[in-house]
C-alpha cells in the first residue's frame, strides 16, 4: 500500500487542473490505513509494538503516514494556486478497533464511540480560520452539505435522506442510524443507544442497550456512558425494512416525487 504512488498521480492531475483552468472534483481513499499496519516508509516509523496484539502504535505511525499524504495534496493546491478557489473536505468512514488485552481488533460488526467518531474537517476558503460546528451527523449529511457550501441545489427528482450540518437545528425528533453486521447504534440528540441483534435489542427493546452521552470539549468528542433509559423505543428493525424498500423500488419513489415536481409535463396530472 504505497500511498506515495497514488500522491504523485493526484499531484500530477491538480498541476494539470491548475493549467487547464476548469472546475473538478478529486476524491481520494487511501488504503494504507488498515490492518496489519506496516505497509509503510521507514521514516514513519517512530511507534513500536509493546503489548502483544494491541496494534495501537503501529496505526499511530500508519496516521503520520496519512498526515505527511493529506499535507502534500493541500501544500500542492497551494503551489498550483487553487487553494483559494478550492472546497478541501477530509473525513472518513469509520473509525478502527485496535486490540489490546481484552479488546477487540478491527471493524464492521460492531459499533462502538471509537468507530463512530470520525473526522470531519472541512476548508473552505471563504470562510477562513478555526471554528467548531457542534451539530451531530452522519455520513448521509456529507452530499447535502457540501452542496450547501458550494451553493448548488440538491438535484431534483432524487431521494435523499440526509441534511446540512450548517442547517438551522429544526428537526428535534431526527434520528441517526449506524450499522454494522451485527451491531447497530442510534443517535437521538446527544444521545447514542448502541444494540446487538443476536441479543434481541433490535425491536425497541432498549433493556440491554447501552447509552452514551455525546459531549463537546473544543474539537474533542466525549461519549460518557449512560445508564438512563431512552424514554424513547428504538427498533433497527423498522431501519432495516425501510432501507431493503428503498434499495428494492428506488425507481418506483423517484417516479412518485417526479409526479409531483411543478412544471413536470412528462408526470404531469390531469385536467379531469
Amino acid at each position: 500500500m504505497r500511498e506515495e504512488e497514488t500522491l504523485g498521480a493526484i499531484q500530477q492531475q491538480i498541476r494539470q487542473h491548475a493549467v487547464d483552468n476548469k472546475k473538478f472534483f478529486l476524491t481520494y481513499v487511501p488504503a494504507a490505513p488498515h490492518y496489519p499496519y506496516d505497509s509503510i516508509p521507514d521514516k514513519f516509523r517512530k511507534y513500536k509494538l509493546k503489548e502483544f496484539k494491541n496494534y495501537t502504535p503501529l496505526y499511530l505511525n500508519e496516521l503520520m503516514y496519512m498526515d505527511w499524504v493529506i499535507a502534500s495534496i493541500v501544500d500542492q493546491l497551494k503551489e498550483s494556486g487553487l487553494l483559494d478557489k478550492t472546497l478541501v473536505i477530509i473525513t472518513s468512514d469509520h473509525g478502527e478497533m485496535l486490540g489490546g488485552k481484552g479488546n477487540t481488533l478491527g471493524h464492521g460488526w460492531a459499533v462502538t464511540p471509537e468507530l463512530a467518531n470520525v473526522p470531519l474537517i472541512i476548508m473552505d476558503p471563504d470562510k477562513p480560520g478555526y471554528r467548531v460546528n457542534p451539530t451531530i451527523g452522519s455520513q448521509i449529511d456529507l452530499l447535502p452539505t457540501v452542496l450547501d457550501v458550494l451553493g448548488i441545489s440538491a438535484p431534483s427528482a432524487e431521494l435523499y435522506q440526509g441534511r446540512s450540518l450548517y442547517a438551522a437545528e429544526t428537526e428535534t425528533n431526527r434520528l441517526v442510524y449506524l450499522n454494522s453486521y451485527r451491531q447497530f447504534g442510534v443517535i437521538s440528540g446527544s444521545r447514542l443507544m448502541v444494540g446487538d441483534r443476536t441479543a434481541g435489542t433490535g425491536d425497541g427493546d432498549d433493556s440491554n442497550m447501552k447509552a452514551y452521552l455525546i459531549s463537546n470539549d473544543g474539537s474533542k468528542t466525549h461519549f460518557t456512558e449512560h445508564t438512563a433509559g431512552t424514554n424513547r423505543a428504538i427498533s433497527i428493525r423498522q431501519f432495516d425494512e425501510f432501507q431493503e424498500s428503498l434499495l428494492r423500488n428506488y425507481s418506483f419513489y423517484r417516479e412518485s416525487i417526479s409526479r409531483e415536481l411543478p412544471g413536470n409535463s412528462r408526470y404531469s396530472k390531469p385536467k379531469h
